[in-house]
């Protein structure tokens, strides 16, 4: 029996406050952040499947996480299919101004990419490309990152420019690459949902939203905002001020002008 008090999808970019939705509304009702990876990642890959089945798929997974709050960037591929199937459903969409998105983006995967896998031992490492073939012989391929990141790449050009070259060191992808993703991912958003359905947050004044979501949620507005310091750790002077700023603002001006017209 369905017992939820709303169904919500968090559905901004990654690194605009998508952690911390989920952990102030899990303060009070049903509420994750990026559940269930394993199983969206393998519906991504398996994005040639006809929509009945991947519909048939999600429903599922719905049934059997009956969230109230699901904040995930990794669905916005899945976005379609999900405002059509639950016709109930509301979606917030966190937003962040695309400079300081950009410097967070870099930054956190510096971290990830680069700091974090020279640490990675060898025999760490062997253990678990050894544990993924086993996975992958006995219970066929598991759904990943990869999956995602490469849905991401066959969609955008992963070409650097002279300012951004000495990137790929560091393992991070190219300035164009980044602002590419973010201006499709909202663009996916604002055409699938619509806007009866959506409410658009800025990360800058989402501490002061928490009343305007609850009321476009229906519910009472007693949540407190949560801060997700998740991704705190070693680091380096920010990658963006190696660049030349005028390289961003053109390539931001290509990319993101629409985000300054928002009515947020």
């Amino acid at each position: 029996m369905n017992s939820r008090r709303f169904h919500c999808y968090c559905v901004g970019a990654a690194k605009t406050g998508t952690t911390s939705i989920a952990k102030a509304f899990a303060q009070q009702y049903k509420s994750a952040h990026e559940p269930d990876l394993e199983r969206v990642f393998r519906i991504i890959r398996k994005s040639s499947l006809e929509e009945n089945l991947i519909n048939s798929m999600l429903k599922t997974r719905d049934e059997e996480l009956q969230l109230e709050m699901e904040s995930s960037h990794p669905i916005i591929f899945l976005i379609p299919n999900l405002v059509k199937l639950f016709s109930e459903a509301k979606f917030i969409i966190t937003i962040r101004e695309p400079r300081d998105w950009l410097s967070s983006r870099l930054d956190f995967h510096y971290k990830k990419r680069f700091i974090q896998k020279e640490r990675i031992s060898y025999p760490r490492s062997l253990l678990r490309k050894t544990k993924e073939k086993a996975t992958h012989f006995f219970g066929g391929p598991i759904g990943s990152w990869k999956d995602y990141n490469d849905r991401l790449e066959s969609n955008h050009l992963m070409d650097y420019s002279k300012f951004d070259v000495f990137l790929r060191q560091f393992n991070v992808s190219p300035i164009d690459f980044y602002l590419a993703e973010y201006a499709s991912h909202y663009r996916t958003l604002f055409k699938s949902i619509p806007s009866q359905r959506r409410l658009i947050v800025d990360l800058d004044s989402l501490n002061d939203k928490y009343s305007d979501i609850c009321n476009f949620l229906n519910i009472p507005c007693t949540i407190a905002p949560t801060i997700a310091n998740v991704n705190s750790g070693d680091s380096r002077p920010l990658l963006i001020n190696d660049i030349a700023p005028s390289y961003i603002n053109e390539r931001i001006a290509t990319h993101c002008s629409w985000y300054y017209d928002l009515d947020k």
